[in-house]
C-alpha cells in the first residue's frame, strides 16, 4: 500500500476516534436541528479515490452558514451553503527499477515515477433535509482550478556525501479551469458525528500536456517517457466526515472542555535540513506526444 493511501486511511481513522471522545452529556439533537436552527458552518475531511487510476488521496472543504431556501421548496427543507474545497490525489505510480546515476555521481539509484492531481474549487452546496433528520442528500456545483504534475523520485542505493538521500525531479506541471458537480449523501450518527459520501464529476474545455506514467520505461540506462494530453473528464469517489463548527470561548468548546483540531504533513522527496545538499540525477528523455 503506498504512502498516499496510508495518509487517506489515517485521516478517516483519526476522525472516527475524535468523534468517539465527544461530550455525551449534551441533549441529542438531529442534524437538521443544528443546521437550520443554529446555522452552523461546517468542515469536510475526506479520503478520495480517482476512477480508473491506481492511488488515492485526501481533501477538505469549508462551508459557511446556510441560506434557507424554503420558499423555493415548500415540501422539503432546502438549504444553500457557499464554500471552498481542496484535494490532492496520486493517480498513478510506477517503479522503473535501477538506473545509473549521472556523473559526477557514481553507482545506481532506484527510480520511480508518479502522477499527481490536485484541485481547488469554489462550491455552492444545496442540501435537502429529510423528516427524520438522519439522511441529508446534497448537490455541489463548483468551478475552479485543476492541475496535474509528474515527478521522478531518485533514491541512490548507497548514500553519497553531499547529496540528498532521495530527490524529486518535476517532469511536467500543468493547470487549467474546470467545473462540475458532486452528488452526495450525509448520514448523522448523532448530534455531531456525520458520515459524508459523494461522487464528484469534473470536466474542462482546456487542455495541457503531462508525462505519461504508464508508458515510462528504462532503455540503455536512460529513463524514457512521452507526453500526453490531460484528460477532459474526471470522476472521484469521496468518503469522510463532516464536522459542525461551533466557536468556543476561552479555548474551550461551549459544549464541554474538549477542543478539536486536525492537521497533517505530506512530504515527498528531497527533504533536507542544515547545509545545502545537491540533488541526485539520472539520464531522462521526454518525447513529444503522438
Amino acid at each position: 500500500m503506498n504512502s498516499v493511501s496510508l495518509i487517506t486511511l489515517g485521516l478517516v481513522f483519526s476522525g472516527s476516534i475524535s468523534f468517539g471522545q465527544l461530550n455525551q452529556s449534551s441533549s441529542p439533537r438531529t442534524l437538521r436541528t443544528l443546521w437550520q436552527d443554529e446555522g452552523l458552518p461546517s468542515l469536510d475531511i475526506y479520503g478520495a479515490i480517482p476512477h480508473c487510476a491506481i492511488g488515492g488521496g485526501a481533501g477538505f472543504g469549508v462551508f459557511a452558514k446556510p441560506f434557507t431556501l424554503e420558499q423555493f421548496s415548500p415540501v422539503t427543507k432546502l438549504q444553500l451553503r457557499f464554500g471552498a474545497d481542496f484535494y490532492c490525489l496520486q493517480n498513478l505510480h510506477k517503479n522503473l527499477g535501477t538506473v545509473p546515476l549521472v556523473a559526477p555521481q557514481t553507482g545506481d539509484a532506484k527510480v520511480k515515477i508518479n502522477q499527481n492531481n490536485y484541485g481547488f474549487n469554489v462550491v455552492a452546496r444545496f442540501l435537502i433535509s429529510t423528516d427524520n433528520g438522519k439522511l441529508t442528500p446534497y448537490l455541489d456545483v463548483f468551478t475552479g482550478l485543476r492541475g496535474y504534475s509528474s515527478n521522478l523520485i531518485i533514491t541512490p542505493i548507497q548514500y553519497q556525501s553531499g547529496y540528498e538521500s532521495s530527490s524529486s525531479t518535476n517532469l511536467s506541471s500543468t493547470a487549467h479551469w474546470n467545473y462540475g458537480a458532486t452528488i452526495g449523501l450525509m448520514y448523522s450518527l448523532n448530534s455531531w458525528a456525520i458520515i459524508n459520501t459523494g461522487i464528484m464529476y469534473a470536466t474542462t474545455n482546456q487542455f495541457g500536456e503531462m508525462v505519461n506514467v504508464s508508458t515510462a520505461k528504462v532503455e540503455g540506462g536512460t529513463v524514457i517517457t512521452e507526453n500526453q494530453s490531460t484528460p477532459k473528464n474526471a470522476i472521484v469517489f469521496k468518503v469522510g466526515f463532516t464536522f459542525l463548527i461551533k466557536k468556543g470561548t476561552g479555548g474551550c468548546s461551549e459544549r464541554g472542555s474538549t477542543n478539536y483540531g486536525f492537521g497533517g504533513i505530506i512530504s515527498s522527496g528531497g527533504c533536507q535540513s542544515g547545509g545545502a545538499l545537491r540533488s541526485n540525477h539520472v539520464s531522462i528523455s521526454i518525447r513529444p506526444s503522438k
